[in-house]
């Protein structure tokens, strides 16, 4: 349960970075960095290691582009086929199952590194805003 929330967290946290109103990717990152940057009042260091899983995160976006396109592709095809053939569908759920835990593991890793470059005071900050999101998300 903690885990699923755990994630369920990191991706609505990415989520929402990655998707302000009307600017590219990289500039909905790069503000995220700021507002991070800004509410927890990171230093110069914390914004340089921020800054570089911005970075993994924005090379990551790019590749999960790629394998959405692939299995849209693989979709398609098999819903274009007259019978859908039980071993290709049993592949498609295999590699997307792959490709999330893949996922899962890297933002895991990347949470746990944004952990232990903040403060305790810095932490407590994440955990208020948390149980906020939380808060938020139970009311509907």
């Amino acid at each position: 349960m903690r885990k699923k929330l755990f994630i369920y967290c990191m991706m609505i946290f990415v989520i929402a970075a990655l998707s302000a109103c009307r600017r590219t990717p990289e500039q909905k990152a790069e503000r995220a960095v700021d507002h991070i940057a800004d509410s927890l009042e990171l230093n110069e260091d914390q914004i340089k290691h921020l800054n570089g899983i911005k970075d993994e995160f924005m090379a990551r976006r790019s590749e999960m582009g790629k394998t959405e396109d692939e299995l849209l592709d693989e979709a398609i095809a098999l819903m274009q086929s007259p019978q859908i053939e039980k071993e290709r569908l049993d592949r498609l759920i295999e590699r997307s199952r792959k490709d999330a835990n893949e996922m899962i593991k890297f933002f895991l890793l990347k949470y746990a590194e944004f952990h232990d470059m903040l403060t305790p005071e810095q932490r407590a900050k994440v955990v208020e805003k948390l149980k906020k999101m939380k808060e938020r998300r139970s009311e509907y």
